[in-house]
């Protein structure tokens, strides 16, 4: 069986003109550009500071803690979240593999069923063994200019109505993963947000 790749942050599992997005140096070894409905966890600054971020509704402080306190052990890890959307449920997170850009073409020379059950089993055993369905599992084509084919796969969350959805994809000799958790009514806005994020990076 061929190795393959999902990363997880464990804790995480309003329109808007992106010409207003800000410039942000991820500590991942690129810079993007993050709309201004969302905020940066940055590690470097205080929950109490984070929270001042956050304008929706009630907050669980202890998670925001645990989220923060995570990202700073996670060095390849970089998350971010929306502004009005509760952070337990919606979220996106980056995450990083050096040297690992070559299994895109692994995945691409693997028979589509055997790699999207292989995917789903993985995310299965990160969920200790609850099944989960998978939603969608293909190749994408020039997400960006600098990412020629991805992998999206999409799956059920670790809550109720919730949706994990990702994109694999490859620039320079790295793996990159980008993950989206959201609630289903999120989606579509969090999944627009996401791609206008992957498509400003400048590695």
């Amino acid at each position: 069986m061929k190795k393959f790749y999902i990363t997880l942050l464990l804790f995480i599992i309003t329109t808007y003109n992106f010409a207003d997005a800000q410039q942000i140096k991820s500590k991942l070894g690129f810079d993007l550009r993050l709309p201004k409905n969302y905020f940066h966890l940055d590690t470097n600054r205080s929950t109490d500071q984070i929270i001042k971020e956050y304008k929706g509704e009630a907050l669980d402080i202890n998670y925001i803690s645990k989220l923060l306190s995570s990202s700073a052990k996670n060095t390849s890890f970089e998350v971010f979240l929306h502004r009005e959307l509760n952070p337990n449920g919606n979220s996106i997170n980056f995450n990083v593999i050096p040297n690992s850009g070559s299994v895109i073409s692994d995945y691409l020379k693997t028979p589509k069923k055997e790699l999207c059950s292989a995917l789903r089993s993985q995310i299965i055993a990160i969920y200790g063994g609850k099944e989960k369905r998978q939603l969608y599992c293909d190749f994408k084509s020039n997400l960006s200019d600098n990412v020629n084919t991805s992998l999206k796969i999409a799956h059920d969350g670790r809550l109720p109505n919730q949706h994990l959805i990702q994109y694999q994809f490859k620039i320079k000799n790295d793996l990159i993963t980008a993950t989206l958790g959201c609630f289903k009514n999120n989606c579509n806005l969090m999944e627009g947000d996401l791609l206008k994020i992957i498509r400003s990076i400048n590695y």
